[in-house]
């Protein structure tokens, strides 16, 4: 047998290849790369295009969650281990094919643990150091995720090295040090969110309004999460806020928690952004109280016409959508509803809806609805948007959570549309439709009757979507 394997003229193409391996998953790319020389780049361009780091946990723990009695010296071999892989890795070829980068430390999981110990945070930090003293050496890397861990001077400061990077986030991350840099980064994309914990408490002088951390004339996307005192989110935002004439800001994901001070700084972002096309509000709150006045003050604001006149996608909740949505072109509309048990009455729901223009919305979607409100619901849509080509209705209230005949749902479990993983589920989403609209009893024009294909449910006029997650 010839072990000699040799290429048809027609597939040494290597745009071929590169087709091929954008589209395999890393098992495969593995697997590709060891077929052929031609195949190498390829695979490896794709396969260390997007790579993560994570403080590893379970070397430090037993099953019962208990520290091992003698994990210092095989941890000194960890860290010396990581570090020589770090400095392999960043040194060789396969630095050029890096586009992203994930780096997860320790912060929120050794909470949970009844022993902790100064040695774990002794090799969180050393782990993170060596990652962080290789970044530099990945020039062509344009996204960075810094994840549960400090962000301190030394991590600031390699940032500036990395030349083509235009995605940063920062998620559930403490801040150690001053955030005004000397030269701005060019972000494009940022997210920032703080790690919540009673004892922490940000340093002295970074809510000062001189200098700033990225540059507003070139930032598109901001999401963010403000909490109470948070100075560095307040921070973030009066770079923004006070950059003159104004800023081009694009796609805006403001979250609010516990802070009614949250309200009035993304008021001051919304006039500060006149280009904004994709906003998303959400409020969190401890206690129920404390979210009925998030929502109240909310629907007290009374924002002009000329505040973000271009705004084409919103997610909110359903109360205030009238107060982003009256005289604006929304073409998408996401209703964020959290716990349905204690979410909006469905008159209200239909009321905001009332606000938008309704010859220009096309795409609705619902977080989350009950069986008994979709059947009052997709009659109204029908006659009150002309043009709505999607609906997304995710229904998956429980059989006795309804006034629905208990014998329709017989042998029939609730269905999370988020579960769908494989195109044989579609059959139990079928009949979870079918159960629920028995003789077609919505009150429709006839030619308007639902049927269920292909994973969709098809209307007259728009379809409802159940996508997988």
């Amino acid at each position: 047998m010839n072990n000699n394997f040799r290429f048809r003229p027609e597939y040494q193409i290597p745009e071929l290849w590169e087709q091929i391996a954008s589209c395999c998953t890393p098992a495969t790319l593995r697997n590709l790369s060891l077929v052929h020389r031609r195949m190498v780049d390829s695979s490896q361009r794709y396969l260390f295009e997007v790579l993560a780091f994570r403080v590893r946990q379970k070397d430090i723990f037993s099953n019962t969650g208990e520290l091992f009695a003698n994990f210092e010296e095989p941890y000194n071999s960890l860290i010396s281990r990581t570090a020589e892989r770090f400095e392999t890795l960043s040194t060789s070829h396969f630095s050029q094919y890096v586009r992203r980068w994930l780096c997860e430390g320790a912060i929120g999981f050794l909470d949970y643990h009844s022993n902790p110990s100064r040695h774990i945070g002794l090799h969180h930090t050393h782990a993170i150091q060596a990652f962080i003293t290789s970044l530099p050496r990945y020039r062509l890397l344009n996204s960075l995720c810094l994840s549960r861990m400090e962000v301190t001077s030394c991590v600031l400061g390699s940032l500036p090295a990395l030349p083509n990077l235009k995605t940063l986030q920062f998620h559930l991350v403490l801040f150690k040090c001053q955030l005004a840099l000397s030269n701005p980064l060019p972000l494009e994309e940022f997210l920032v969110e703080i790690w919540q914990q009673d004892d922490y408490d940000e340093p002295d002088g970074i809510d000062t309004a001189h200098g700033a951390f990225f540059s507003p004339e070139q930032l598109k996307t901001l999401t963010m999460k403000y909490t109470p005192n948070g100075k560095s989110t307040l921070f973030f935002c009066n770079t923004l806020i006070n950059y003159k004439p104004s800023s081009n800001l694009i796609e805006l994901r403001f979250t609010i928690y516990n802070s009614e001070e949250g309200i009035e700084l993304l008021v001051k972002l919304l006039k500060a952004s006149p280009l904004l096309r994709t906003l998303q509000i959400i409020l969190d709150s401890e206690t129920d109280d404390g979210l009925v006045q998030l929502e109240e003050a909310m629907m007290a604001l009374d924002l002009e016409l000329n505040t973000c006149p271009f705004i084409d996608d919103l997610a909110c909740p359903a109360t205030f959508a009238p107060v982003f949505a009256l005289g604006r072109p929304i073409q998408k509309f996401c209703m964020e509803v959290g716990d349905y048990y204690t979410s909006c009455p469905l008159p209200d729901v239909m009321r905001s809806l009332l606000a938008f223009r309704k010859e220009i919305l096309t795409d609705l979607n619902f977080e989350q609805t009950r069986t008994d409100n979709a059947r009052e619901l997709i009659p109204f849509l029908n006659g009150l948007f002309p043009n709505l080509q999607v609906l997304r209705m995710p229904m998956n209230d429980l059989a006795d959570d309804t006034d629905t005949d208990d014998e329709q749902f017989d042998g029939i479990e609730p269905v999370d549309d988020r579960q769908i993983n494989d195109p044989d589920d579609m059959d139990r989403e079928r009949r979870q439709f079918e159960s629920c609209y028995d003789d077609n009893d919505i009150k429709m024009q006839p030619e308007a009757l639902l049927h269920f294909g292909e994973g969709y449910l098809v209307m007259d006029h728009f379809t409802v979507s159940f996508a997988a997650h």
